[in-house]
């Protein structure tokens, strides 16, 4: 059976396969809002540093190995629950000819964020895996698991059953629902501990990161973007590039792009509007640089979703 209401697609990571040249594993949600595999099953061992441009997180319903988080590492058994944040280098390392079987969500946290405003503890407790490196990000294994293994599966029959226009309402109700579930099994004399990140590569590209999703709908200053961070911009671009393997520009050109198709997937607003929304007020180069990521233009953009979502094909 498909994964049903998801989508992965990248030039250089194809069907799961990853590019062992590159340390970015792109995983594009071009016509839905998040990404979701229910107790995928594979074989170990993993070996493979990657990071994902989206929040990932993942269950292990099954198999044992070591998970490495940067310089972090932790056991995980059935009951693990892992969470990584959006760029954060990471490695699963599972036993070998051992079934792994785990559920995986990946998904643009600007997609959740606008669901959990009238949920300030919830929205709290999101942003603290978002964008806290220091905040549990290894939970379990957990004595009892049933309670979200019916979560993440009622979760995947929701998303067969339910019409394509509400996917993004059902993928919002879920998550609601699965972050109610994990204050609970946090550590409970948690103390941040002092954090080998607080300088260095990783942390400066974490603060880039941040940085844009706080101003990509404003005028772009490579300058402005170092002083803040006490950087030249050279080492800036420099810094970004080796982690990511991608310019700051591109990065923003996509997190804009990005906006823009959840804008013309959820929203009727005019082209014009939805420019100035994220910071390319100028539609001729909007549209410059929208077909020049997704190879259409943002028109045939929405005409492809609306049409998609008429035409989406039963599960086999």
């Amino acid at each position: 059976m498909p994964v049903a209401y998801t989508e992965v697609e990248d030039r250089n990571v194809m069907e799961g396969d990853i590019d062992m040249n590159r340390v970015t594993q792109n995983v594009d949600l071009k016509f839905k809002p998040f990404f979701f595999q229910f107790q995928k099953q594979s074989l170990g061992p993993f070996e493979v540093f990657h990071a994902h441009k989206g929040m990932e997180f993942i269950f292990v319903h099954d198999g044992a190995g070591r998970v490495i988080l940067e310089q972090e590492k932790a056991e995980v058994q059935p009951g693990t629950l892992i969470c990584y944040m959006p760029f954060q280098l990471h490695k699963l390392v599972m036993e070998p000819r051992v079934p792994f079987v785990r559920s995986i969500l990946i998904f643009e946290p600007s997609v959740l964020s606008p669901y959990l405003r009238i949920f300030p503890q919830l929205r709290s407790l999101f942003m603290q895996f978002v964008e806290n490196p220091s905040f549990p990000h290894i939970i379990g294994p957990m004595a009892d698991q049933r309670q979200l293994n019916e979560l993440l599966g009622g979760f995947q029959a929701q998303i067969h059953e339910s019409q394509p226009e509400h996917q993004l309402e059902v993928f919002a109700a879920f998550m609601i629902a699965f972050l109610r579930q994990l204050p609970p099994l946090l550590p409970c004399k948690w103390v941040p501990p002092v954090s080998k990140a607080t300088s260095g590569p990783t942390h400066h590209v974490s603060k880039i990161m941040h940085w844009i999703e706080q101003h990509y709908m404003d005028d772009f200053s490579l300058e402005q973007l170092g002083k803040e961070l006490h950087l030249s911009s050279c080492y800036v671009s420099h810094l970004f590039r080796e982690a990511t393997g991608e310019s700051i520009s591109a990065y923003l050109a996509n997190r804009r792009v990005r906006e823009v198709c959840l804008l013309l997937k959820t929203s009727s607003l005019p082209l014009q509007d939805i420019g100035r929304r994220v910071g390319l007020p100028n539609i001729p180069y909007l549209c410059t640089v929208f077909k020049k990521v997704m190879n259409v233009t943002p028109n045939q953009y929405r005409k492809m979703f609306n049409l998609h979502m008429t035409r989406e094909p039963d599960s086999e």
